[in-house]
């Protein structure tokens, strides 16, 4: 069985080399990196100039865990606080019996994602499962009741709670449904850490909102998407992460199943499929009244592995014996499965294969070469996402603000940005390779990533203010429009 752990950590280490290698990095991973950045260099948890939309716990990991602080060390730092996550959970997963569990539920192409991926929800879901391994193991009493298991609590739901604001509902959920299958003893034990910590974090909320004026330190925009839409993007989302899930399961299944065993205790089983059902439904509720990313294997994938795990269990009450060997070698392909078409372009290419290490050096080495007026993620390579946050690192680029988390700029409101500086800049187009790209890009709604929206033809918000992208295409064939001239128009 403790073969099985290391072959776990064997695994996710493989990933980390690949993740750094490769990249993984999309809008939301140059926040995380550098609001760590700030932290270091600023003493704060901000973007330049803009507050933050994510919770500090996840940056200042990788603050800490950096030494070189630069940002491909903080890029690669962020791997490593991923892979340091999932110690305490495979841990107790061990100590309390339930590592086939966890195993049937980490490898996995989703999982895999989360981790490869800049992003805090695979340190919150490996928190998550290490409260839930600890109070498994205090109700059967395979772990002592005691303040060294009560702070182990503490501690995982302080980090939880600072890595992403849903931990907080998302952890409620789950003492509900623990609630109707534990033992009253252990429920009212958890109920008590909980309240405890839960206190401090109604207290830290309060304090952000005096501050910011937002429970959750900046502007979350109101949905503009109708019921409609919303539920078939949910539908739409469902055959990819179901087929991963599934699949995964089945061809465990067949590879590692015994026999079937007479659970005596299927407590945690009954409690986390309670859990997810309620979780998914929590996050299409919200999505109904917030604006954010879409339903994808990143918001409510691990819910649903999660949910087709625990029915497997109940349903076949498996006898799973794995195998340390088979199991490395019966993860590669789901590890190629994860990224597949990523990888087959990256290696079909691979005599000119560009590191992430390279690609981040480029982009910060040139950041305060020239002063430019941008408006464009310039999507650096596939493994790589641009962002324009980046670009404000440098505090003489003028960035052109886009909806739906900043207000619509206008070709006004850009006007009076640059009358108001005392040096020249010019426009960038950096990744735009032709006119029609450029029309394309100008003519996006805040919605183009969701098939949603074109498969019913819905009337989307426009990303660009329709004056302002008339300027750019205007604008675009002299490749080195400097600000100056606009000041003189």
């Amino acid at each position: 069985m403790l073969k099985n752990t290391y072959s776990v950590i064997l695994i996710y280490l493989f990933l980390t080399i690949l993740s750094i290698s490769f990249g993984f990095i999309s809008p939301d991973s140059w926040i995380y990196i550098l609001l760590a950045h700030s932290l270091d260099f600023n003493s704060s948890c901000m973007l330049p100039n803009k507050a933050s939309p994510f919770p500090c716990g996840y940056p200042f990991l990788i603050s800490l865990l950096d030494t070189s602080k630069t940002i491909y060390s903080y890029f690669v730092s962020s791997k490593f606080v991923n892979l340091i996550s999932m110690l305490p959970s495979i841990f107790l997963a061990y100590k309390v019996k339930k590592l086939s569990f966890y195993i049937l539920i980490f490898i996995n192409p989703i999982m895999f994602k989360l981790f490869q991926f800049t992003w805090s929800e695979f340190l919150m879901i490996n928190m998550l499962f290490s409260i839930i391994f600890i109070f498994e193991g205090v109700d059967k009493d395979l772990l002592r009741n005691n303040f060294l298991t009560a702070g182990a609590i503490i501690i995982f739901t302080i980090i939880g709670l600072s890595s992403r604001y849903t931990f907080a509902p998302v952890i409620f959920i789950y003492f509900i449904s623990a609630a109707f299958f534990y033992k009253k003893s252990s429920v009212f034990y958890l109920f008590k850490i909980f309240s405890f910590v839960g206190i401090l974090y109604i207290f830290y909320l309060i304090n952000q909102y005096l501050e910011t004026g937002y429970l959750f330190n900046t502007y979350r925009p109101d949905n503009t998407l109708p019921l409609k839409l919303l539920f078939f993007d949910y539908l739409l989302s469902l055959p990819f992460i179901l087929f991963y899930s599934l699949s995964t399961i089945i061809f465990f299944h067949f590879i590692f199943y015994k026999t079937k065993t007479d659970h005596e205790h299927l407590d945690l089983i009954y409690s986390l499929i309670l859990f997810s059902i309620l979780v998914l439904i929590f996050k299409f509720v919200i999505r109904l009244n917030l604006e954010f990313d879409g339903f994808n294997s990143r918001t409510i994938g691990p819910f649903f592995v999660i949910l087709v795990t625990s029915v497997y269990v109940l349903l076949w009450k498996p006898k799973i014996e794995f195998n340390s060997i088979k199991l490395v070698l019966i993860s590669l392909p789901l590890i190629f499965f994860t990224h597949g078409f990523f990888y087959v372009k990256e290696f079909r290419d691979i005599e000119i294969f560009i590191s992430a290490k390279e690609v981040i050096h480029k982009q910060f080495s040139n950041l305060s070469s020239h002063n430019y007026v941008f408006f464009n993620f310039n999507n650096l390579r596939h493994g790589i996402s641009g962002t324009l946050d980046v670009h404000k690192l440098n505090p003489k680029n003028i960035i052109i603000s886009l909806p739906p988390f900043e207000k619509r700029e206008t070709i006004l409101s850009l006007h009076e940005k640059i009358k108001t500086i005392d040096y020249d800049c010019t426009f960038s187009f950096a990744g735009i390779d032709s006119l029609n790209e450029l029309k394309n890009l100008l003519n996006s709604s805040i919605h183009n990533f969701l098939p949603v929206t074109e498969i019913f033809n819905h009337d989307d918000i426009q990303v660009f203010d329709q004056e302002l992208a008339n300027f750019l295409i205007k604008i675009y064939n002299s490749q080195n429009f400097s600000c100056s001239q606009l000041k003189n128009e």
